[in-house]
């Protein structure tokens, strides 16, 4: 598979690719790129390219190659794209294709078959391929880039987002109870750069039907797993389908630590046909992240309880951007949990206590349009606040405040920097755990690359608690 090994850093036929870095955000070129200018052109690049090409791209993939059906939801705009129904073809045959490599896998890994690795190294490689393929699609739509708007805009009125939420709204202390007990199924396992890599799922407690909730566990070379990290990644993020991306929390299973990555709501394997990853969080506006929140906090729960039972080992929680406000509201409620689903201790990267500054005031909710379409139906800062038990923290979190790492950018504009800090100061994060760089959201999250410092604090913190 030549088209996906050269994308996949490190990717070689007798094992899965090592994506624990990038030389960009590594040495000199790291401390070059990773400063507030960097976060400018990272904002400008997710919202007016990555999130306008993901909508038109989103839209083509659901048309199912019907020019009529894409032409209606985009308009006449898109006859300025040359060969525009054969590109449409094209899109529903590499779906196809990839339906039929993502089958072929998940036949693969959960069968009851033992295959030799080299053929579950095939399919997943070929899984990678088809899904790069399709995905890399989205550059087809770049004459039209700017008609596009970041998101399908359904953003619902304070009113029926209440009626959604209103009885978890009365009894916020219960709203993030742990679901019943799930089976998680476990894969085959296949060699990766620092051990047995393998996946697991379950049904999701919270979404819609029929919807499987994924995580990839990676685990040391030696076997011995000493503790375990569950890192949830941020919106639009999406590491299982682009494998390529940079992942610096994996320099952590050398040192004996098990990695999982959950796949969240309504991303990768998870996004509904005719989206893209994210696009029903952003898109529904409050309702679409109370909605996210709620899934992912039962999600975490169940992964915690699956990964303490099956290592025997302490379990931190952690996360980046929404993956840091999901892993945060995680802490937080899992003072009421049982301890077989509490967490040991947590990391945030780029996070706020402060979720009303950041729809109102915060960069990514202005560039992309989701603050105006907010005000249009009815929202504004006092309705928002409302719901604020459901977004932010209660109290403090149900572990040691010196078992809590944060990381913080102070000039972040996307989750305001001053949110990140009164909840630091709140929970009263030791200095020895708070850090704090001159970077932005993008850089000071992908600073980790470059100073690895917070993950060996959190090593240190875990390993302690064995």
């Amino acid at each position: 598979m030549p088209s996906v090994k050269g994308l996949l850093s490190g990717a070689s036929s007798d094992r899965l690719p090592d994506q624990s870095s990038s030389f960009l955000f590594t040495g000199v070129s790291g401390n070059l790129l990773l400063r507030p200018w960097f976060d400018r052109v990272a904002l400008n690049l997710v919202v007016d390219w990555y999130l306008r090409l993901s909508t038109g791209w989103a839209t083509a993939v659901g048309s199912g190659g019907a020019y009529d059906k894409f032409r209606d939801e985009i308009g006449p705009v898109v006859d300025r794209i040359s060969n525009i129904r054969s590109r449409l073809v094209a899109i529903h045959d590499l779906k196809r294709l990839e339906i039929d490599a993502s089958n072929a896998w998940e036949e693969a890994f959960f069968g009851p078959d033992e295959l030799a690795p080299s053929t579950l190294l095939e399919k997943e490689f070929s899984r990678l391929d088809a899904t790069n393929r399709l995905m890399s699609m989205r550059r087809l739509f770049l004459s039209i880039r700017r008609d596009l708007p970041a998101a399908r805009w359904q953003v619902v009125s304070p009113e029926e987002t209440y009626l959604k939420h209103m009885e978890r709204l009365s009894d916020p202390e219960a709203a993030f109870a742990v679901p019943d007990r799930m089976d998680v199924t476990e894969s085959h396992s296949v060699p990766g750069p620092r051990g047995e890599e393998r996946w697991i799922r379950m049904r999701s407690p919270k979404t819609q039907a029929g919807d499987w909730a994924w995580a990839r566990v990676q685990t040391p070379r030696d076997g011995k797993v000493r503790g375990v990290l569950i890192l949830l990644h941020g919106i639009f993020m999406e590491p299982e389908m682009w494998r390529a991306l940079a992942a610096p929390a994996a320099s952590l299973i050398d040192h004996g630590i098990c990695l999982i990555t959950p796949e969240a709501p309504w991303h990768g394997r998870r996004c509904p046909a005719g989206e893209y990853g994210g696009e029903r969080i952003l898109a529904r506006g409050p309702l679409g992240f109370l909605d996210a929140f709620d899934a992912a906090v039962a999600e975490t729960a169940l992964w915690t309880r699956w990964a303490r039972e099956r290592f025997a080992a302490p379990v931190a929680v952690g996360g980046v951007s929404l993956g840091a406000l999901t892993a945060q509201l995680v802490l937080s409620a899992s003072r009421s949990w049982p301890d077989d689903a509490r967490p040991d201790s947590g990391i945030f990267v780029t996070t706020t206590r402060d979720i009303v500054a950041t729809a109102f005031d915060g960069s990514l909710s202005a560039e992309s349009g989701l603050r105006e379409r907010m005000k249009e139906v009815g929202w504004n800062r006092a309705e928002l606040t409302k719901f604020a038990p459901l977004l932010q923290p209660l109290g403090g979190p149900g572990v040691e405040k010196d078992r809590v790492v944060m990381v913080l950018g102070s000039v972040d504009t996307v989750t305001p920097f001053e949110g990140g800090r009164m909840l630091a100061d709140q929970w009263q994060v030791p200095s020895a755990n708070l850090f704090i760089n001159r970077q932005g959201h993008f850089s000071a999250s992908l600073g980790l690359c470059r100073d690895p410092e917070p993950l060996n604090r959190l090593r240190e913190i875990l390993l302690s608690s064995g």
